[in-house]
Parts: structure tokens; sequence; C-alpha cells
């Protein structure tokens, strides 16, 4: 899981040897952006024995929790009760395909978060990696993001779904009559 977008990445194991486990992570993350895969935190399993091989692999700081402190890890812990809703703890993971896991991790990554703002891990993900990129950084001022949103590109329902888009086309007026009210000219209609 990234840190500052909450965006997942679930892993299926067979078992639960070094190699094997820590294989598939750095298979899952060599592909990330070099920003977004600085560091990763374990707990205290022994399957994470193997640790020097992921920074030597792909140059990821590996750091561990202290033992029995789950809340060090409180995000991992809070993804893994909302994983449990498709994957239950009785449940012979063996039987799950990896198209399922890749759903219930699209599902994960696309639900939209309070400690977001209410965007999605998804978005919160590509921005921050979008930004990092460009060195473009946010402003401080809200005003000075609405000349930057388009009030007339059509937005997707097929992400989203009409709730969200009426929310957000609510959000975005609001945002056009508060810039038009800032600069002086007349306030376009509602």
């Amino acid at each position: 899981m990234e840190r500052v977008s909450r965006f997942k990445v679930l892993l299926k194991n067979d078992n639960r040897k070094t190699h094997l486990v820590l294989g598939k992570v750095i298979e899952a993350i060599r592909h990330l952006p070099i920003r977004s895969r600085k560091s990763i935190t374990f707990d205290r399993g022994t399957e994470f024995v193997a640790w020097p091989h992921l920074q030597a692999e792909i140059g990821t700081q590996t750091w561990f929790c202290d033992p029995s402190a789950p809340w060090q890890k409180g995000t991992v812990e809070n993804t893994n009760r909302r994983a449990r809703r498709w994957l239950p703890r009785k449940l012979n993971m063996s039987r799950v395909t990896d198209p399922e896991l890749k759903g219930i991790c699209d599902r994960l990554n696309a639900t939209p978060r309070k400690c977001l703002g209410w965007k999605t891990p998804a978005e919160v993900f590509r921005e921050k990696d979008a930004r990092e990129m460009t060195g473009d950084p946010l402003p401080s001022d809200p005003a000075e993001v609405a000349p930057r949103v388009s009030l007339t590109q059509p937005f997707s329902n097929a992400t989203h779904g009409p709730v969200r888009d009426a929310t957000l086309l609510a959000l975005l007026k609001l945002v056009k009559v508060n810039v038009w009210r800032k600069t002086g000219l007349d306030t376009p209609e509602r």
C-alpha cells in the first residue's frame, strides 16, 4: 500500500517461504515509479526475512514494526479489514483466481475515502505521480485551481456513476460562481 494515496496492491501467496513472497513483492512494485516505492514497512513475519534482497534489487528501503505493535501499521490493518469483506479468513485462497483478486484490488482502489477528500486511492496516486513527474506543486489558494478545471469538458459516468457526477458538477458550478465573484465579473447562470 502506498502511504499517501492509500493505493493498494494485493498479492496471492501459495506459501510463506521468504524468497517466494519477496519475489512477488518485487515483481508487483518494480514497475511503480521510484518515488512511490522509496520504502516499505513489514510486520515481523518470517516471510520477510530476506528483506535485504528487496533493497538490493529495486532500491526500496525496508522498515519493520515493533513486535506486537499493530498500531504502527494502522492503514495496513484497516485495508486488511476492508479486504476481508471479499476475502474472509476461512476462505481457501487457492480457489481465488488472479483476476478475482485483481477485481477486489480494483474495487478497493476505486472506493472514495474520506481521508483523501472523497477521492479514490487510484485518483490520488495518479495525481501524486503526475505532480512529482512534472514538478508541479498544488497551489495553496483553491481559487488558483479553478481556472485549470474545465467546466465544459464532459465527465465520464463509467468510473464514478451518476451520483458522483452530479456532486462533482454541483461543486464545479460553485467554484465557477466563486471565481466569478472574486474577479468582479457578472455571476453566470446557475
